[in-house]
């Protein structure tokens, strides 16, 4: 018993530090510098880097701000990070990449002046020299080294030129994806209704009925899913372990940029999963799985959330099968029910 508490202790303890990592200002420093990096000055991002200019160490990032590093490898999407409710930050970012823009534009007409200029003046000296039919041996060799110096330079200017359009096109998609990322897409949420499930085992208190009613439920859900199947769009099934509150699985999710549907569904066996897969028609489909640090935990959140829930079904949803990617998935996400992190 007094290991137990301790461990909790311990897990107590973690969570309230890392809460207090999740709202510091240094997590929002670290934040604006990756923004400006990607967005700003078009570096490479590195974490050695985002750390010093915040002030802190490698070690320090990787313990407390670990779930940005994502963002760093280029694994997650870094207009996530932009703020949600402060537009003035967003079209100051704008105006900045714009600017960017403009000057690589400038830089780019100017590279282009300099290397017509140069191409010709070196063709009319070259063509002075051929038509001078004195030309000695020792001329001859200074128009061949002025040459190459000339071919030289022209190749310099010719690789600044194609560095210049480069940056510029990197520039122009950044202002794009700003863009499109503060023009937000519709989410659409769906739950069953177990209330009649509910009902039907108070009354009968026979587990075989509450599955028929979920089973009506989980048809008209997917009715509803699949009345959106003339426009392309997004699908994220919340599957339902009881361990995790649903709105804030909701809260958690970043903005769409499409029509999103997400939906509450409580099955647990992998055929039943698929089956239920396979009815869908017309949209990419991510699975999200909630899943606890220790078994003990999962058996006081389900305790806590699911008071009323029938204990076949709780039971259930203990021995759930685990979710692998399968033909029909575009991708499959556990994430720990506490914290929200992917794994």
């Amino acid at each position: 018993m007094t290991k137990l508490s301790h461990n909790r202790k311990c897990d107590t303890s973690g969570r309230i530090e890392t809460a207090r990592s999740q709202n510091s200002p240094t997590r929002q420093k670290l934040i604006e510098i990756i923004i400006d990096i990607y967005f700003s000055r078009g570096g490479a991002l590195q974490v050695g880097k985002v750390a010093s200019e915040a002030g802190i160490t490698r070690q320090a990032f990787h313990r407390y701000y670990g779930d940005l590093l994502g963002y760093i490898k280029g694994e997650k999407d870094v207009n996530a990070l932009l703020p949600k409710s402060a537009p003035n930050s967003v079209s100051g970012l704008l105006q900045v990449t714009q600017e960017r823009a403009n000057q690589l534009e400038k830089a780019l007409a100017e590279v282009e002046r300099r290397h017509k200029a140069e191409l010709s003046a070196a063709l009319d000296r070259h063509i002075t020299s051929l038509m001078n039919n004195d030309i000695t041996l020792f001329e001859t060799d200074s128009v061949r080294v002025t040459l190459d110096k000339q071919t030289t330079l022209i190749d310099h200017l010719t690789q600044q030129l194609n560095q210049a359009k480069a940056e510029l096109t990197k520039a122009k998609v950044n202002v794009t994806n700003q863009r499109l990322a503060v023009t937000p897409g519709l989410r659409i949420v769906y739950q069953p209704n177990l209330a009649p499930a509910f009902t039907a085992y108070k009354k009968s208190a026979d587990y075989k009925v509450y599955l028929g009613e979920k089973s009506k439920e989980i048809a008209k859900l997917i009715e509803k899913v699949n009345s959106h199947e003339n426009s392309p769009t997004q699908l994220i099934i919340f599957m339902e372990r009881y361990i995790c509150d649903f709105d804030d699985f909701l809260n958690q999710l970043p903005a769409p940029r499409m029509t999103q549907i997400v939906i509450r569904l409580p099955v647990f066996s992998s055929l039943e999963i698929k089956n239920h897969v396979r009815k869908i028609k017309n949209a990419a489909i991510s699975i999200h799985v909630p899943e606890c640090s220790s078994v003990a935990e999962a058996v006081a959140q389900r305790a806590f959330r699911a008071k009323t829930t029938p204990a076949e079904e709780l039971s259930a949803a203990e021995k759930a099968d685990h979710v692998h990617l399968f033909k029909g998935l575009a991708q499959v996400v556990h994430f720990n029910s506490t914290s929200g992190g992917d794994r």
